[in-house]
C-alpha cells in the first residue's frame, strides 16, 4: 500500500507537508483551501484545493451540489486548471438553469 502525501497551499502552489501541517492549513484557516464558490439559481459550485496526494498528485476539485448535476466532480492537477473547471461548471449549470 502507498503511503498518502500530504499537502498545504502556499501562494497558489501545493507545497509537502506532514499530516499535522496539512490538517493545520485546514482547521486554521478553513476557507484558505477554498479556489472559488458560486451558487446559480440555489446550486452551489465549489472549487477547492484537497491536498491529498493518493497517486495522481495533490490535486484541486470542483463540485456542484443540487440541480442535475448535484455531486458531479472533476479533479485538478494545478490551480489553473481548476479555476477553469470551475468556470466551466457554472456555465454548464447555467446553460441547464437557462433552458428550463
Amino acid at each position: 500500500m502507498t503511503a498518502q502525501l500530504f499537502y498545504v497551499l502556499l501562494d497558489g502552489k501545493p507545497v509537502l507537508a506532514d499530516v499535522a501541517e496539512w490538517a493545520g492549513f485546514l482547521d486554521h484557516m478553513p476557507r484558505q483551501n477554498v479556489i472559488a464558490h458560486q451558487y446559480v439559481n440555489g446550486v452551489s459550485i465549489s472549487t477547492i484545493f484537497v491536498g491529498i496526494d493518493t497517486g495522481n498528485g495533490p490535486y484541486f476539485e470542483t463540485m456542484i451540489f443540487g440541480g442535475i448535476y448535484d455531486r458531479d466532480q472533476w479533479r485538478y492537477p494545478d490551480i489553473e486548471r481548476a479555476k477553469a473547471g470551475h468556470e466551466a461548471a457554472v456555465k454548464l449549470v447555467e446553460s441547464y438553469e437557462n433552458a428550463q
